[in-house]
C-alpha cells in the first residue's frame, strides 16, 4: 500500500510540474522586428513604403493580441494570435501614415501592453 501511495503522489507532482511549465511561458519577449515587404527597409525612423509589414519575434506567449491603430485613431487591426513554441510571426498590409503597433496578453482579465512599436509608412 505505501508503494502504491508513493507511486500515487509521484504521479501527481509530476502532472502538476507539467501544468506550471505549461502555464509559464516561454520567458521576455524579445520584442519585434519588421521587415517592409514591399521594398524600403526599416530604418531608425521606423519607415517603409505602402506595403506588407512582416512582424517577428521570439519567447513571446502562445497567445497574444496585437491592435494597430493610425494616428487619427482608426484601429486597423486588433487580432489576437498564436506564437507556436513562442514564435511570433504577422503580416499587416499598411499604407502611408503613421501608426502605432501595440503587442498585449490578457492577465487577470486585464490587457497587458509587451510591446508598442511606431511605424511610419510612405
Amino acid at each position: 500500500m505505501k508503494k502504491l501511495t508513493q507511486l500515487f503522489t509521484l504521479l501527481i507532482l509530476t502532472l502538476a510540474l507539467g501544468v506550471t511549465a505549461i502555464n509559464a511561458g516561454p520567458g521576455t519577449p524579445s520584442g519585434l522586428t519588421f521587415t517592409c515587404l514591399n521594398a524600403g527597409l526599416p530604418d531608425p525612423g521606423f519607415d517603409c513604403l505602402t506595403g506588407q509589414v512582416n512582424f517577428t519575434g521570439s519567447n513571446y506567449p502562445h497567445n497574444f493580441h496585437v491592435t494597430l491603430t493610425d494616428s487619427s485613431g482608426y484601429v486597423a487591426d486588433d487580432t489576437d494570435y498564436v506564437a507556436p513554441h513562442g514564435d511570433a510571426d504577422f503580416t499587416e498590409t499598411m499604407f502611408p501614415g503613421i501608426y502605432t503597433l501595440e503587442v498585449s496578453i490578457k492577465q487577470k482579465g486585464q490587457q497587458t501592453v509587451l510591446q508598442s512599436l511606431p511605424i511610419v509608412i510612405e
